[in-house]
């Protein structure tokens, strides 16, 4: 037992720790080029709200598509669906007389994001149907948004947003 101790404690102590150093670096450098990697892609987060510019004039809803990645990427069609699985019918990226929408498909580019609306009257129908078919009630956060990044759709979630509580529209930095 005594020569293995004075093994770690000789001459080759020195040698051992910068062996144990490299080891610790370069699976440090495996996990970042794991990380990296799998960030590499466009990464999709898709948000859906509700919105209304003011009391006497119909509201909207917005799909909001963030790209996180580092790589552009198109979104040729969005949709949205109950959560018992009913697609809900409307038409996605026109204009509404109180707000500009991107247009589909759409490039988002790394760290932007577009939006997408659609008018009030063609989602409170579909919401009913989607209701009907469940039979149950369908509320604003049954509601799933999708988009299509290539052949593969990207669930995202209801958000509330202080514009679909109060009244106000969200601001670009273009506008």
């Amino acid at each position: 037992m005594g020569s293995s101790l004075s093994f770690y404690m000789g001459s080759n102590a020195m040698t051992t720790f910068i062996a144990w150093l490299a080891l610790v670096v370069s699976a440090a450098s495996l996990a970042w080029q794991v990380v990296s990697w799998r960030s590499s892609g466009p990464r999709i987060r898709v948000q859906l709200t509700e919105i209304t510019p003011k009391r006497d004039v119909p509201g909207a809803y917005m799909i909001v598509l963030a790209n996180d990645g580092r790589q552009a990427a198109t979104v040729p069609e969005v949709r949205v669906r109950s959560k018992n699985g009913y697609p809900l019918d409307a038409e996605w990226g026109v204009d509404i007389e109180w707000v500009h929408s991107d247009p589909l498909p759409v490039t988002v580019e790394p760290g932007g994001e577009a939006r997408l609306y659609t008018a009030h009257a063609y989602m409170k129908e579909s919401i009913f149907q989607a209701g009907q078919a469940g039979r149950q009630k369908v509320e604003h956060w049954h509601l799933i948004p999708e988009a299509r990044v290539g052949t593969t759709w990207v669930s995202g979630t209801w958000k509330t947003t202080p514009w679909s509580r109060n009244g106000g529209i969200p601001s670009r930095p273009e506008d």
